[in-house]
């Protein structure tokens, strides 16, 4: 009977708070501290790298703010709400890879038309006919441009020249 007790009290007592107790003293001294922000685009639309380095760029800029915290003290709502607040961004998958790794993949919307500003900068419009932020030729997708005071004021002309409205998937 006494060694019946002793087992239950190292397996529910002993045991579990040496494991705490591990996992504590390695966090106050920074082993899950992070030091690596890995940003991975998932399912890219094709011929839009050069839309999306950019952004992806600015993204793992923006996220370097993370390293050096706890893994166990970052909030993933927090940063979820940060990421999707970007417009060009349609979904995203937040992990932890421990020890030091904060792992975000990201889903781009893909970008029907791009819309030639007065300024002479291109508008990518994604598609449900939403303006995304605008960028230089260079970083243009190959996609059709379109021009013009009507499509800047009708949501529902860009919606139907992006297609959205054929697919009934907007």
């Amino acid at each position: 009977m006494k060694k019946l007790v002793l087992q239950l009290i190292f397996g529910f007592i002993i045991l579990p708070l040496s494991v705490a107790g591990t996992l504590f003293y390695l966090n106050k001294n920074g082993f899950f501290n992070i030091s690596k922000v890995e940003v991975v685009l998932e399912n890219p639309p094709g011929g839009q790298e050069q839309f999306l380095k950019p952004n992806v760029d600015n993204l793992e800029s923006a996220l370097a703010k993370y390293k050096g915290l706890s893994l166990w003290n970052i909030k993933l709502k927090k940063i979820s709400r940060e990421v999707s607040a970007l417009n060009w961004v349609d979904g995203l998958n937040i992990k932890r890879s421990w020890p030091s790794t904060l792992s975000v993949r990201v889903r781009p919307h893909e970008v029907k038309l791009l819309f030639m500003a007065k300024s002479g900068k291109l508008v990518p419009i994604i598609k449900d006919g939403t303006f995304l932020t605008p960028i230089e030729s260079k970083e243009a997708p190959d996609v059709a441009l379109l021009e013009g005071e009507t499509f800047l004021k009708k949501t529902e002309l860009r919606k139907k020249s992006s297609g959205c409205d054929r697919t009934n998937s907007c």
